[in-house]
This record gives structure tokens, C-alpha cells and sequence, in this order.
């Protein structure tokens, strides 16, 4: 099972971000990658940091759809698997694969013919590679730093479709650097951000109790063995 996530690496201006959705919708792609975008860019911060796509990437239009939302290169580990000859069995832990491709069974991998295999692997990149550029130049573009939220479009409804830049609009760089001036969209999550620790300051619920510390129980124990609020 994959889960979505984001992994930032100190010294390296590399943010690794795994966008994994086994168990996840699909509007969960675009939202998962664009929050670490929304967070890089609104504090601008992107600068040299470079953001990097991944789960699931198979077609020419999975390239392009991580680029336009934001990507700034994407990583495909499944197809080139596929290509190698995985059945998607599931049980790559037990040694047991029964295309050669995640097992070390002499009687299992022997069936992996490398020479054949290496030919389909370079040959899915390639058309990978081809598809892509078709697709970009479909859309009167030259290079995939061209891309953008207004080319891709997503159905909302059975009558309604959008483009992305509506759905997930573009914000300018360090716009969160002056709480006066963010927009009203981010103006709750602004006054409940404490930057000296995680809690916020206040509850989503918008009282005036400041927000408990999870760490701390809810009820303590009285000597006599009961509870108390």
C-alpha cells in the first residue's frame, strides 16, 4: 500500500514527493501535489528546490499531467516494471514472483531473459518519451516548461468541467509572507498557525478556548480510581 507523502532532504534542494494512491481517489492526485507547491510558493521558497512526481506513472499524459500541475520532473518506477515483465502478483515479498522480476529462486528468475527484457524496458522509455512529445506538441507547445494548470481540464460533474488553474488557482510568490495581504483563503489557517510548535492556536471550530496539547490526557485518574474531567 502506498501512501501519499512528502520527504524534504536539508543541504540537497531536493523535495522527493511520493504521490501514492492505492487507496486514494483521484482528485487526491492534484491535491497531493500541489499542497507542497502551495507551500514552497505562497512562502517563496521554491528557488532551487526542484519537486518530483511519482506513483503511478505510466503514459506519455501521466508525464504530462504532473508537469502542468506543477512538477518539475517525474519519476516512473511501474511501467518500466510492467516492461520487465511484473504481473502485478503482489507477493514480492515472498520470493515466490512468478515473472523472475522480484525473486532470487534460480528456478524463478531463470525465466527473465535479460537480453529480451532490456529490449522491451528501452523500447516502453522511448515511446513513453514519444508520447509525451506528441502530446505537448498536440497542444501547440514546444517544451514541457510550457506547461501549465490551464491545460489540463477535469470533470467535476456529469456537466461540468473545469480547468485546473479554476480549480486550484495560482497564487503569487510569497504572497504568506504578509499575513495582511494573504488571501482569504488561507486568513483561518494563518491565525491558527503557532510557528513555535505544531498545535495551533486556537481550534478549527473558531472558539476562544485555546486548542488542548494531544499530548496530555483528557481526563485524569482521581485516587479513588475513577475519572474526572
Amino acid at each position: 500500500m502506498c501512501t501519499p507523502g512528502f520527504l524534504v532532504f536539508a543541504g540537497t534542494s531536493l523535495l522527493l514527493l511520493a504521490v501514492g494512491w492505492w487507496f486514494w481517489p483521484p482528485v487526491a492526485w492534484a491535491a497531493v501535489l500541489i499542497v507542497p507547491l502551495l507551500a514552497l510558493g505562497t512562502y517563496d521558497l521554491r528557488g532551487p528546490i526542484r519537486v518530483i512526481a511519482s506513483g503511478k506513472i505510466l503514459t506519455g499524459f501521466h508525464l504530462v499531467k504532473n508537469l502542468a500541475v506543477g512538477a518539475d520532473l517525474c519519476s516512473s518506477a511501474r511501467g518500466m516494471m510492467f516492461a520487465l515483465g511484473c504481473v502485478h502478483s503482489l507477493i514480492c515479498n515472498t520470493n515466490r514472483c512468478p515473472s523472475g522480476v522480484a525473486t532470487q529462486d534460480p528456478r524463478l528468475y531463470r525465466g527473465l531473459i535479460v537480453a529480451d527484457k532490456a529490449q522491451r524496458v528501452a523500447q516502453f522509455q522511448a515511446k513513453t518519451v514519444h508520447a509525451t512529445a506528441e502530446l505537448i506538441a498536440s497542444a501547440g507547445l514546444f517544451h514541457t516548461s510550457e506547461l501549465n494548470r490551464t491545460h489540463i481540464y477535469r470533470r467535476v460533474t456529469q456537466s461540468e468541467i473545469r480547468r485546473y488553474d479554476r480549480i486550484y488557482p495560482y497564487v503569487s510568490a510569497g504572497v504568506l509572507r504578509d499575513p495582511a495581504k494573504a488571501p482569504e483563503a488561507f486568513a483561518v489557517h494563518l491565525e491558527e498557525a503557532d510557528p513555535e510548535r505544531f498545535v495551533p492556536r486556537y481550534c478549527l471550530t473558531r472558539t476562544d478556548k485555546p486548542c488542548g496539547d494531544p499530548h496530555r490526557a483528557r481526563r485524569a485518574r482521581n485516587p479513588e480510581g475513577g475519572t474526572r474531567p
